[in-house]
């Protein structure tokens, strides 16, 4: 069940702080960091995301993590950005230079997912962060070996010694705390660890309604959301995958990246067909194919059940598949924009050698789909490893991509999940309005802002308000959100208001507000000498602050460099950035924290790929 009441609380919860300082300098984690200090992180965010925190969906309930050592990983996290307006708290660069394919838990843990989980609460951001997005260019394929002779002789013996010792990098970020505590229970498939899994019976009943993720929910057995405990979880994907045999190219990724945002709530009009074929990698699925087709067909999507391996000239709104090779480039089908198509193979996931002559995941999205997923290592015919078919059920009902997978697959632990993950074509989306403030106003004091909303699946039921990516209010459908400006930074800032749905899915509508505060008469000027320029030319930035003490210039989530006294300047390589939209911002600081600085209005950027 749902926490009762809980659109109408107006205490300030633990994700509310009272100078939400996003500028702050990202901690940076280096060398190995002991085991007291990991169980403190795990122990950290559970306490954090315990209490009654009422997060969101969408853009601001996801932490972007990019490969700043990669130009592929900084592009497409660039694109990203725009395309879903991600907020800049919200983009964490980390540096990897090792194998793009494969590393062990043990640097996974240390390198990756400690300082990811340090980072999001450095920021004052654990209690509205659901999911962690990898852009590209981090190993998706994770060696388990050096955990798994810590499971319990109970779990050892649920293992299939034929399968590989492999997890996936999405799916070990989505079980975070078992990963942090060193107990890879997950990898004992036949143990139900993904409690968030929407199980369907032999009959095709499903027994535990489609719902939407947060990260405090605490799920039970039965995946029943409980009040009080339960398992947590950190939903997780790739937005592609650009090293390998196997790969995407940059502008695929791209490609569909920018489909699959314009999908959103327009209800694609063709076919999702499932393949009931005699083929063992069809078979472990068929029993739920006819009741994934009836349910989507109550819904008002249409759906087929076929007999071949494929479709031919069809248009596809989701594909679930089995065969070793479908020839996908043959076929003449057209893939509608926002479609998760999927094929049960042995290695649709493996993409560095592309040796085994099976269709990769990566096909699907060359072709268009939003999204695809398919193990990292033979899973043999075990079809708890992949979604089922209520995967599109789910979907269907509103829910996001990753939404969609992690509540159709028992055990994803070496599943990869690619795409976009923020994409809901089937989502009826509220249209949120706000009387008290609108884009470009210039506000002080205390600001309150009375939001409504119109249209949906369910009526909104309650309202988010942040601040630079951070929230600061929340209300019910009948009250106000309130902000005291003048404890805050003078200069450019953003406001975004949320609507959120009262049904189990929680869909969430929202309105972006640039806006100026102004109480303690603080400027700033901050320039740029070009707004477009060629990927690898320099980008020379000037900013001057009266008074301040120091200039940070800085990009998302990165200090690009930080000079001392009220006027500074700097010059960048455009490389270090990557090509795309890129959005850049300056701040000065005062002596008395956050309302003695002053934030610069953000450069637009447009860096030109090199030819």
């Amino acid at each position: 069940m749902r926490p009762s009441n809980h659109g109408s609380r107006s205490r300030k919860t633990s994700g509310e702080s009272e100078q939400p300082e996003f500028w702050r300098i990202p901690l940076r984690c280096c060398g190995r960091i002991p085991l007291p200090c990991l169980r403190l992180v795990a122990a950290l965010l559970a306490v954090l995301a315990a209490g009654p925190l009422y997060a969101g969906g969408g853009p601001e309930n996801y932490m972007l993590v990019v490969n700043s050592a990669s130009a592929s990983s900084l592009t497409i996290a660039n694109h990203y950005i725009a395309l879903r307006q991600i907020p800049t708290s919200n983009v964490m660069y980390l540096e990897w230079k090792g194998d793009l394919h494969t590393t062990d838990v043990e640097t996974f843990r240390q390198k990756i997912l400690v300082p990811i989980l340090q980072t999001i609460a450095d920021r004052g951001l654990t209690a509205h962060i659901d999911g962690i997005l990898y852009s590209s260019d981090f190993p998706y394929s994770i060696d388990l070996k050096a955990d798994l002779k810590n499971l319990h002789a109970n779990h050892k013996a649920l293992l299939d010694p034929q399968v590989p010792d492999f997890g996936t990098l999405n799916s070990l970020t989505y079980y975070y705390d078992l990963v942090i505590r060193q107990q890879p229970v997950y990898s004992a498939y036949q143990v139900q660890t993904n409690l968030y899994f929407r199980p369907v019976d032999a009959t095709g009943k499903q027994l535990a309604d489609t719902h939407g993720f947060r990260s405090w929910y605490g799920w039970g057995p039965n995946g029943e959301l409980l009040e009080v405990g339960g398992s947590r979880y950190l939903v997780s994907a790739i937005l592609g995958i650009t090293a390998g045999k196997g790969s995407n190219t940059v502008p695929e990724v791209l490609r569909y990246l920018e489909r699959s945002s314009k999908a959103d709530g327009s209800a694609p009009n063709g076919t999702i067909y499932f393949s009931k074929t005699a083929d063992d990698r069809s078979k472990p699925r068929h029993p739920w194919f006819d009741p994934a087709v009836s349910e989507l067909t109550n819904l008002g999507v249409a759906a087929e059940v076929i007999t071949t391996e494929v479709p031919t000239g069809k248009e596809i709104a989701g594909g679930m598949f089995g065969s070793a090779n479908l020839l996908w480039d043959q076929r003449n089908n057209t893939i509608l924009p926002g479609a998760i198509v999927d094929d049960l193979t042995s290695y649709g996931g493996e993409i560095k050698s592309n040796t085994f002559s099976q269709t990769l995941l990566t096909e699907f999205l060359r072709a268009g789909a939003a999204g695809s997923s398919g193990t990292a290592v033979e899973p043999k015919a075990n079809y708890f490893k992949f979604p089922n078919p209520f995967l599109y059920v789910h979907y269907a009902r509103g829910c996001n991509l990753v939404e969609a997978h992690y509540q159709s697959v028992a055990a994803p632990y070496q599943l990869v999940i690619v795409g976009d993950a923020l994409c809901q074509p089937w989502a009826k989306i509220p249209t949120i309005e706000v009387a008290g403030a609108a884009a470009g106003d210039t506000l002080s004091g205390t600001v309150t802002v009375t939001p409504s909303a119109s249209g949906g699946a369910s009526e909104v039921d309650r309202f988010e308000l942040y601040l630079d990516g951070e929230r600061v209010a929340s209300c019910g459908t009948d009250g106000q959100l309130e902000l005291d400006t003048s404890n805050r930074s003078d200069g450019s800032h953003e406001l975004r208001v949320v609507g959120i749905g009262s049904g189990p899915i929680e869909t969430q509508g929202r309105l972006i507000l640039p806006v100026t505060f102004n109480n303690h008469r603080r400027t700033m000027t901050f320039t740029s000498s070009a707004t477009r320029v060629r990927l690898g030319q320099k980008i020379r930035l000037q900013a001057e602050a009266p008074g301040a003490m120091a200039i940070y210039f800085y990009n998302n989530g990165r200090v690009l460099r930080q000079v001392t006294g009220g006027k500074g300047e700097l010059a960048v390589n455009s490389a270090a950035l990557g090509s795309g939209p890129v959005t850049l911002r300056a701040i000065g600081l005062g002596k008395g924290g956050a309302a003695s600085h002053v934030l610069a209005a953000p450069i637009e950027l447009i860096i030109e790929a090199a030819r």
